[in-house]
């Protein structure tokens, strides 16, 4: 087991290392100068051959990799170029609101699928099955963004129901809070319903072809009992 999940660590390194490495170069080839556009109006080859010497863009990219590399490993993930203030300190003032948008959306999520999965898997004989299970498949090539769109246009825009952005924290207003993770939690429980709906139904599906179903139900076990309480006690078999 040991050896299995160091195999796994180090796979895993290799990738993101290998990722990092080809979007590092694949940016860094890209046309365009970065200190240009950071600049804009106020651009001057003065001013850009400065601007380009400061992030150092004018070294090699090997080794502009290798020191982007060397801080990242180290911790330090520089200075955002829009915000002008430390990358790390944007990712800790972002990780409540992450944290607790992942939790909600998750959670909304087996609340739904849980029981739409199990309900399409005891009843996928029903004439009203497979558009249930057509309508899961095309769920899952729903964009986000686009579903994201569409309940701020009716929800923020048309019927001002609920804020269209912005994050209250819960400190400060626990209703306020509830009403601007709605959408974005809804919009990501979206994404994630049809797929975990799919896979509850075809796990669900697979255990009732099992051969102690068939003999749950020969013995007059009833199809409730069968579909909600797992394995069947063996003196309801005799």
């Amino acid at each position: 087991m040991a050896v299995y999940l160091l195999g796994r660590v180090l796979g895993g390194l290799i990738t993101l290392f290998c990722v990092s490495a080809l979007a590092f170069f694949a940016t860094a080839l890209a046309p365009g100068n970065p200190a240009a556009v950071l600049l804009g109006n106020l651009a001057t080859p003065e001013r850009i051959a400065a601007v380009t010497a400061e992030m150092g863009l004018d070294k090699p990219i090997p080794l502009r990799y290798a020191i982007w590399l060397r801080q990242v490993v180290t911790g330090n993930l520089g200075t955002s170029n829009l915000s002008f203030k430390p990358v790390n300190d944007l990712l800790v003032a972002a990780l409540p609101p992450t944290l607790e948008l992942a939790c909600l959306s998750l959670l909304l999520s087996v609340v739904v699928a849980i029981p739409v999965g199990l309900l399409l898997a005891q009843k996928r004989n029903r004439w009203w099955a497979r558009p249930a299970s057509g309508l899961v498949t095309l769920g899952i090539s729903v964009p986000g963004f686009w579903v994201g769109l569409l309940l701020i246009v009716v929800f923020s825009v048309t019927f001002k129901l609920l804020p269209s952005g912005g994050y209250v924290p819960m400190s400060r207003s626990l209703w306020g809070n509830l009403r601007g993770m709605i959408l974005p939690t809804v919009t990501l429980a979206i994404y994630l319903i049809p797929s975990l709906v799919r896979f509850v139904r075809v796990t669900a599906v697979n255990v009732l072809k099992e051969e102690y179903i068939d003999t749950a139900r020969a013995k007059g076990v009833g199809s409730l009992i069968v579909c909600r309480n797992g394995p069947i006690p063996s003196e309801m078999l005799r």
